[in-house]
């Protein structure tokens, strides 16, 4: 398997440099094309899955152990080599895709004690070799239901927290950086923990007129939101790569980020 190079990570590991972020999504992305799943690990039950996101259960929550996850071997090890320059044992792939859509922190914390690693990259090489099994499933579940039922803060298909937010005249939207979904949100005030108080959520100053941040002082957590009418970036993840000039804006003013970003970091130094 051929994959484009970019500059190996030092040997003790520190978070990649911004730069190198953006190449390491794409591969991901060209290996997802190669050898990922063609389709999600769900069930086909329209009907079922409706009535999962009217009940507010996020549809991972019905992922099957007898689930393939096809190319699991080759991505995980490539990575492995990428990034750890060694070859890692392979977690069982159902466990791995369930514990990183449930954000238990302490299961990094386990492989990396097994891997003998710092559970920050072991967060990234599982986040990459989940990943395309995440983005099969929800990219096969876009176009079959209406999201619309859903209206929770978390993604409606593997429940994490989003990574950015849009509005428009249709209101706003949310989206998830670790499976790529989009769903609308009609709820005023903090994504993450209601906060209505004006004085307390906030439009931040850095970023431009179509794409800033929204920072809750009640939690200490921000959102980046882009402005569509306006012509700001589209909700991608390519669009959370570029704009991590404003999470590292939000972070050192001592505002977290909650949600993953598309390889794996949340804390960007």
């Amino acid at each position: 398997m051929n994959i484009d190079h970019f500059d190996p990570f030092p040997s003790s590991f520190s978070i990649p440099p911004v730069s190198q972020l953006e190449n390491i999504y794409h591969n991901m992305l060209r290996l997802f094309t190669e050898d990922g799943p063609d389709a999600g690990l769900l069930i086909e039950n329209q009907e079922e899955m409706e009535q999962m996101l009217r009940e507010g259960r996020p549809l991972f929550s019905r992922l099957s152990e007898t689930a393939e996850f096809i190319g699991f071997d080759v991505i995980f090890e490539t990575f492995s080599q990428l990034l750890l320059h060694q070859s890692t044992p392979a977690p069982d792939p159902f466990t791995l895709v369930s514990e990183l859509v449930s954000g238990r922190e302490d299961y990094w914390e386990d492989l990396a004690s097994w891997w003998g690693v710092e559970p920050a990259m072991t967060a990234v090489l599982g986040t990459l070799s989940a990943k395309p099994y995440l983005l099969a499933t929800a990219r096969e579940l876009k176009d079959k239901l209406d999201f619309s039922l859903w209206q929770r803060p978390r993604c409606p298909v593997c429940n994490a927290f989003p990574s950015m937010a849009s509005v428009d005249e249709n209101g706003r939207a949310l989206f998830c950086s670790l499976c790529e979904t989009e769903w609308p949100y009609s709820h005023p005030g903090c994504v993450f923990c209601g906060c209505l108080d004006a004085a307390r959520v906030v439009r931040s100053e850095h970023g431009a007129d179509a794409l800033w941040l929204d920072l809750c002082d009640s939690c200490d957590r921000y959102l980046k939101t882009t402005d569509l009418a306006q012509s700001g970036p589209l909700l991608s993840s390519t669009t959370d790569l570029e704009t991590l000039d404003l999470d590292v804006a939000a972070q050192e003013m001592n505002y977290q980020r909650e949600a993953l970003n598309p390889v794996g970091i949340r804390d960007i130094g």
